[in-house]
């Protein structure tokens, strides 16, 4: 395919050309990439399918998300830069041209977006640096001679605004990245989990059995109802073919919070969702192209293996999926060879399922339930509660089966 079919040149945008922007030693006319949007953002000024089509165009630099035309107006308004994960100790306003810089009164320097826009400019450093913006490069003049000049490119439906250095300069590449006073990111990426995601145990080496589907605070459960349902199927769903009672839910920090709450990480363009650094057991969206991914899976999990180090604490983790049917997944942190004992109790008290009573080694360890008694007889519907006992430790969590 040639390559300005995968390349979308935005009208009006003037080039973010730098310097060493295409190394043409890198283009080529033979070259395989899959035909999948996640769209990235060349220093040509080109959206790129995806960073196999730019990388392929020979350019040296991009960031994810659709180029956006430039507009001066674009910088105004309040912007937060972020340190050490999400750590927020500086904003700085684009005002009338000129910028204001604050600083976070807070002893841990991270202030959020309420105490950030509770400030006014008589709130500002004493200080205040004019600024100007010609085509897509922002001026901005430090006093004493000196201007600093960044070229900008703007990304998240100008949520997000990432700054290179100047051609003049003698370094190159990404200067720093703000984003808006309020938005909420993850990873730095416009990843946003809202939309339909499949869940099977085992990952997508086998057929989707659940679909969740995050929309405007709640989460809808899809289950499947044959033996295969593909993307097809899934998207022929709506809410009214959701199990009854959605979960409300909060995505903040790249924090998921629903029952318990669990650290989202994105992979692969964000098209996977990983559950802090569990490989094993992850969310992927519907029409996403899984085999573009697999191997980026795989690889993680070996790395997690060779890497993982010993839980620092016994912890019980929620199950998941929860509320679900007929299957669940609950695991627990092992600090020290332990004789480990899970069981499955009802609301009134009486055991249903010993599920783990054995010596196990430290680490991190997982079990399946399937819904059934000891006697291996289906259980019906409703709350159950599950316990972990290893030595002097006890905790106990709920969780929910539907039929």
């Amino acid at each position: 395919m040639i390559k300005i079919v995968s390349a979308l040149i935005i009208g009006f945008l003037p080039s973010l050309a730098m310097a060493d922007c295409i190394d043409e030693s890198n283009i080529s006319d033979d070259f395989s990439c899959i035909e999948i949007w996640n769209p990235v953002c060349g220093c040509d000024g080109i959206t790129y399918s995806n960073d196999c089509f730019a990388e392929n165009a020979g350019v040296t630099n991009w960031a994810e998300g659709e180029c956006q035309q430039q507009d001066e107006t674009l910088i105004e308004g309040r912007w937060v830069t972020r340190f050490e994960g999400n750590t927020i100790s500086t904003m700085y306003e684009f005002l009338g041209g000129f910028r204001y810089t604050y600083y976070c009164n807070d002893s841990n320097n991270d202030c959020d977006s309420t105490y950030w826009n509770s400030l006014d400019t008589s709130d500002a450093l004493p200080t205040i640096n004019p600024y100007t913006v010609n085509d897509n490069t922002l001026s901005i003049d430090l006093h004493f001679g000196t201007i600093a000049t960044y070229t900008i490119g703007f990304r998240c439906d100008g949520q997000q605004v990432d700054l290179y250095y100047d051609d003049d300069d003698w370094v190159e590449g990404l200067h720093s990245s703000m984003s808006r006073v309020g938005f909420d990111y993850a990873n730095g990426e416009c990843y946003s989990i809202e939309g339909r995601w499949l869940w099977n145990y085992g990952g997508f080496a086998y057929s989707a059995s659940t679909m969740y589907e995050f929309l405007d605070g709640f989460r809808y459960t899809y289950y499947c109802i044959s033996d295969d349902c593909d993307s097809t199927y899934w998207n022929s769903l709506d809410t009214s073919d959701a199990i009854p009672n959605p979960d409300s839910y909060t995505f903040k920090n790249d924090t998921l919070t629903i029952e318990g709450s669990s650290l989202i990480n994105f992979e692969c363009n964000g098209g996977i969702l990983l559950f802090g650094d569990n490989t094993f057991s992850y969310l992927w969206r519907v029409d996403l192209d899984t085999s573009s991914c697999e191997n980026q899976i795989v690889e993680q999990q070996l790395t997690l293996s060779e890497n993982i180090n010993k839980p620092k604490k016994f912890r019980l983790n929620q199950n998941y999926p929860n509320p679900f049917n007929p299957t669940t997944s609950l695991s627990y942190d092992l600090v020290q060879d332990s004789y480990v004992s899970v069981t499955i109790y009802d609301m009134l008290g009486n055991v249903i399922n010993h599920l783990v009573s054995t010596n196990q080694s430290s680490g991190f360890k997982s079990v399946q339930w399937g819904a059934t008694n000891n006697q291996g007889q289906p259980v019906s519907a409703g709350v159950y509660f599950y316990t972990i006992q290893v030595g002097d430790y006890r905790q106990t969590k709920k969780m929910i089966l539907l039929k």
